[in-house]
């Protein structure tokens, strides 16, 4: 086939594959907006069909449709060489595809059912110049627009595309020969938007970023008096030396001139020698007179938050008011000591000056807030030896100080438990100790069926209304421990009561008849004695003569029921019931106490004395 009619049969096929209805949801659309020749453009050609066109370069190409889907003008052996033309894929089968931008793709059919070569693959090398890859930043490097025309990366809603590159005027440019014929380090437009300044590229005067690092360079054209480093690392500020603007050092003997810009309210020193503050007079930051009487004012040119004073000697701060710095009064809040809210100086929790925490307190007629070291019973200032003061505990309960703890203990306040004067602790025999019951009443120790309980005085006296009303003759003790007999006596001064009557001395020596055995005994005034038979074989008392010393009293047999101690008296051993010393706990036979006589001390088990 010779070469012309190849081309016509290419150019009927293209004609036909090309025919397009536009785009489809969910997909490129079709875009003929593009500038490319008027026989690709959307008025001639709105289906993109494969008609002669006019290269950029002025040859002879073919439309058709890029993988944007933008109908282009292209080299028509290029376009012959697309493996997703219709005569070279009739099909639309998916095979490798190159893109215009160089990217890899796969030939797809879009919805209208053209055949394009779709760039979603992806490509193993980014060749794109504005692509992610390449340029993550979308600066301003040259690139190929989609009709091959030279463009520059640029940021379009968020997304980094080539651009067309913009033609600069030259009489407009201020780079340019018209305008800045020297290259001037004037103030210009980079291709990203932002500011840069005249600068030599080789020979060529164009617009570079502007050197920031220079605060006195070409980036301070009027060079304002910015602050600079000078060479020995010290500040200085951009000033003008002839016709350069240079870094220079900083006129420090004065603080309101250049190197404060902003006219702060520096320190500075008056004609008269005295010290006033920068402050603005018309167009001039000059040195003035400080208020230095009001906290708030001049003096205070930022408002800053000084201490002032209202009237009435009342503390405050300076606050920004309406625009105005104004001393603002403190909030003081309800003093919980003051007679307003704590009339009757209750422990209520108040805060010291210096933020401790503490109670009020009566100090000498003053409601007072005072910290709770000095209120606590077992604290270091009232007990700093941890006596066992009164106290009470956390919970409101009565207690008594002590150290509590292992190691460092610490002094503190715990309930005490009491000792029970009938437990097996304190009382293991059932002595009749005295005892308090539940309801406060006084009673003695008393075993109870086996348990050592504390009951009622009244219900132990077997001469009291309650066990005896009739005042029968029941055995009993008498208040010095002497058995005795329940009796009703009549009183001196009127009236009479029941009450126990100690029992007539028992006559051991009388029950012996003829035999009078040398046994213990009482005399009737109740000295101790053994039994001796009379001239006239009556066997009698006769008292024991202790003049030799009381042991001789402690060798004696008790001859009464009751406990309590011998007593050496006028010779005479006597025996004196005394429930009070016998039962302290403590066996004393320099006082007469025996195992006989005393077998509640004087006993160290139950088994010394069976």
């Amino acid at each position: 086939m010779s070469q012309s009619k190849f081309t016509g049969l290419l150019l009927v096929a293209s004609v036909l594959a090309f025919g397009c209805s536009g785009s489809g949801s969910g997909e490129p659309g079709l875009d003929n907006g593009t500038e490319q020749p008027r026989e690709c453009g959307s008025v001639l050609n709105p289906t993109c069909e494969a008609t002669a066109c006019a290269l950029p370069t002025g040859g002879y190409g073919l439309c058709h449709l890029d993988s944007k889907l933008n109908c282009v003008c292209g080299d028509k052996d290029e376009v012959t060489d697309d493996p997703c033309i219709s005569i070279n894929n009739p099909q639309c089968e998916a095979k490798d595809c190159t893109t215009e931008d160089g990217l890899g793709g796969k030939c797809s059919k879009h919805d209208s059912g053209l055949c394009y070569c779709n760039p979603s693959e992806e490509d193993p090398v980014d060749r794109d110049p504005c692509g992610e890859k390449l340029n993550p930043e979308c600066k301003a490097e040259n690139c190929k627009t989609s009709s091959g025309e030279e463009g520059i990366c640029k940021l379009d809603d968020e997304k980094c595309i080539c651009d067309k590159k913009e033609i600069v005027d030259p009489d407009k440019d201020p780079c340019g020969e018209t305008l800045n014929e020297s290259c001037e380090p004037s103030e210009c437009d980079l291709e990203s938007g932002e500011k840069g300044v005249c600068q030599l590229d080789g020979d060529e005067c164009v617009c570079g970023e502007a050197p920031m690092e220079d605060p006195c360079g070409a980036i301070n054209q009027t060079c304002e008096p910015n602050e600079c480093d000078l060479d020995d690392g010290t500040k200085g500020v951009c000033q003008v030396d002839g016709d350069e603007c240079v870094c220079g050092e900083a006129p420090l003997e004065d603080p309101c001139g250049a190197i404060n810009q902003t006219c702060e309210p520096n320190e500075c020193d008056l004609d008269d020698g005295t010290k006033g503050v920068c402050q603005v007079d018309g167009d001039e930051c000059v040195c003035g007179e400080a208020p230095l009487e009001d906290p708030c004012g001049a003096i205070n040119q930022t408002c800053e938050p000084n201490e002032c004073t209202l009237e009435g000697n009342r503390p405050g701060n300076c606050e920004l008011v309406d625009q105005e710095c104004t001393c603002v009064a403190h909030f003081i809040p309800p003093d919980p000591c003051g007679e307003e809210l704590n009339p009757q100086c209750t422990a209520q929790e108040c805060t010291l000056p210096g933020g401790e925490a503490g109670k009020c307190k009566d100090v000498e007629g003053d409601c007072t807030c005072v910290a709770e070291t000095e209120l606590d019973p077992c604290g270091d200032v009232l007990n700093p030896t941890c006596s066992p003061n009164d106290c009470l505990t956390n919970t409101g309960e009565e207690g008594s100080c002590m150290n509590v703890g292992v190691g460092a203990a610490t002094c503190a306040c715990r309930r005490v438990v009491a000792v029970n004067p009938c437990g097996t602790q304190a009382n293991p025999e059932c002595r009749a100790d005295n005892c308090q019951l539940p309801g406060g009443e006084a009673g003695k120790c008393q075993d109870v069926e086996g348990n050592c309980t504390c009951v009622a005085e009244t219900e132990l006296d077997p001469c009291g209304d309650v066990l005896n009303p009739s005042c029968s003759r029941k055995n009993c003790l008498t208040a010095t421990g002497e058995a005795g007999k329940c009796k009703l006596m009549q009183h001196i001064g009127g009236g009479r009561d029941c009450s126990c009557k100690a029992n007539p001395p028992r006559d051991t020596c009388g029950e012996q008849g003829n035999t009078c055995e040398a046994l213990p005994c009482l005399t009737n005034e109740g000295a101790a004695g053994t039994c001796q038979a009379s001239n006239d074989g009556i066997c009698s008392c006769n008292p024991l003569d202790c003049s030799g010393g009381g042991a001789v009293c402690l060798e004696l047999g008790w001859p009464k029921t009751c406990g309590g101690h011998w007593v050496c008296n006028n010779n005479q051993c006597n025996a004196i019931c005394d429930v009070t010393e016998c039962g302290d706990g403590q066996c004393k036979p320099e006082e007469g106490e025996t195992v006989s006589s005393c077998p509640a001390d004087c006993c160290a088990t139950n088994a010394d004395c069976a």
